[in-house]
């Protein structure tokens, strides 16, 4: 009976999912939940793609083979050191280039300076994260650390990002003599700060000084802020979208429809006998990943679209499509366009922390800055728009490039209402206090939720204004009197 019961679960997630059998015996368990498992495999792709990349970039620079470079992972990490020799710092800092088997003392030497530089990282991470300490405290670190990795970045490395900034910074090229030094601070503010390179270079970092730079909320701290306010169980349940909708189907004024292997094609052309176009969408997956508008007027063969969705798995849902107030298809009739309000639940009291706004590219469907849309910072409190627009490459725009559409000081239609529908989602999931909740403004005027976000981004709150928005959040986050959240960082 048990096998009986692992072989049907294992076929379930094979069709739901995509997922292949290794996979599954892998990560999954019996207490946990489909959202749970899908969110294991993505992050265990991630992380065996990154494994792949590092591997293939290591062998075309030297020609180690992965195995080789798995045994001198393990020779390193019998030497005496104070941190564990991982794949990723061994590609950073030049474990690769070391004559592993035959130079113990530089070996040694290597180890030194890596665990002296990561001693210092950590004591950084702990100021910037955790308190509202200014930058001198900290910035004889900061500087120590620089040193040392100015010495210790792999040319593998800098390579890599470089890629990250090419298109923003074109005159930075290796033999520059600023190629060392921004590479070198664009590691010293991933390892320290958290910044993905992507961050660095839409925020222009290479023109901002350390302490300029330490104002900012990075990807790995708005993670950490997010998973100290969120319970799993609360995350997890806001990943799924077809149980979020469920929980607040008024909020969204539409309907959506959850397609998976039991009810196969007959659910999905039943949907349709229902509606003329509908959007697809991965039911776990964030940044616009997998959005599409099926329209069935235009589609001589259901079947076929069907058939290609389902090459990934027979889980996805399907929703009504959005009209968007007039003054939000002049911005782009194209896409939806979006505000998302980031809000912190301080007892039952939803507090709109920031917000902005999304404007997607003509011929784009959907406004995420993975498809070019533009962000544009908005007062939480009047919806008036007070920035320029910036993409995700940190290209600036102070009007639409497509239809030279003002960005500064665009007013939101029936803002009250929209603040109030983000105090009302706020306040739907148990276990969520922190959200970024995706909004848009029908054509006639209300206020809907798209989906929420139990880990939102911080860019569209500092990329428009140029300024970052770290004391400004963990103020707000000491000024909280429920459920003791105060307490943050002490």
């Amino acid at each position: 009976m048990e096998n009986h019961r692992r072989a049907e679960r294992e076929n379930y997630l094979m069709e739901n999912f995509g997922a292949s059998v290794s996979e599954i015996r892998r990560l999954d368990s019996e207490d946990k939940s489909d959202t749970a498992f899908y969110m294991d495999m993505l992050r265990d792709r991630g992380r065996k793609y990154e494994e792949n990349r590092m591997l293939c970039m290591i062998a075309d620079e030297c020609k180690k083979s992965g195995e080789t470079v798995f045994e001198e992972l393990a020779l390193l990490n019998s030497l005496e050191s104070d941190f564990p020799v991982t794949l990723e710092l061994y590609y950073k800092y030049g474990g690769y280039a070391l004559d592993v088997r035959n130079s113990t003392e530089a070996c040694r030497k290597w180890l030194s300076m890596l665990d002296r530089y990561l001693v210092l990282r950590d004591s950084v991470i702990q100021k910037y994260e955790n308190d509202l300490l200014p930058y001198a405290d900290f910035k004889d670190e900061m500087n120590d650390a620089r040193s040392m990795l100015s010495k210790m970045i792999s040319k593998l490395r800098r390579k890599e990002l470089y890629t990250a900034i090419n298109i923003v910074c074109p005159g930075l090229t290796d033999g520059n003599p600023a190629f060392d030094q921004v590479t070198t601070d664009m590691e010293l503010c991933s390892g320290l700060l958290g910044f993905v390179p992507e961050e660095y270079a839409a925020y222009h970092f290479w023109e901002k000084t350390d302490e300029e730079k330490t104002e900012f909320v990075s990807d790995r701290f708005r993670i950490k802020i997010a998973n100290f306010f969120n319970t799993a169980s609360g995350a997890e349940f806001l990943d799924n979208k077809y149980l979020t909708y469920k929980a607040m189907t008024p909020l969204y004024g539409r309907k959506l429809f959850q397609m998976d292997a039991a009810g196969g094609y007959p659910a999905f052309l039943q949907a349709f006998r229902e509606n003329t176009a509908l959007v697809k969408k991965n039911n776990f997956q964030s940044l616009g990943r997998g959005v599409e508008l099926i329209d069935a007027s235009s589609q001589a063969d259901l079947q076929r679209v069907y058939e290609e969705i389902i090459r990934d798995g027979k889980f996805f849902i399907l929703e009504e499509y959005i009209k968007q107030h007039p003054s939000f298809r002049t911005l782009n009739k194209d896409s939806v366009n979006t505000a998302r309000i980031i809000t912190l639940l301080d007892g039952d009291t939803p507090i709109a922390l920031d917000s902005f706004l999304r404007v997607g590219r003509k011929g784009a469907f959907i406004d995420n800055g993975s498809q070019g849309g533009i962000f544009v910072h908005v007062d939480p409190g009047t919806g008036i728009t007070d920035s320029c627009g910036i993409d995700e490459k940190g290209i600036q725009y102070q009007s639409n490039p497509d239809n030279h559409y003002d960005f500064k000081g665009i007013q939101l239609p029936f803002w009250d209402e929209a603040l109030e529908t983000a105090g009302k989602a706020a306040r739907a999931i148990e276990g969520v206090y922190y959200a970024g909740w995706d909004m848009a403004c029908t054509e006639d005027g209300r206020w809907i939720i798209v989906e929420g976000n139990p880990r939102t981004m911080y860019y569209g709150q500092q990329g428009p204004l140029g300024t970052g928005k770290r004391r400004h959040m963990l103020t707000a986050i000491r000024q909280m009197q429920g459920a003791g959240y105060n307490r943050y960082g002490s």
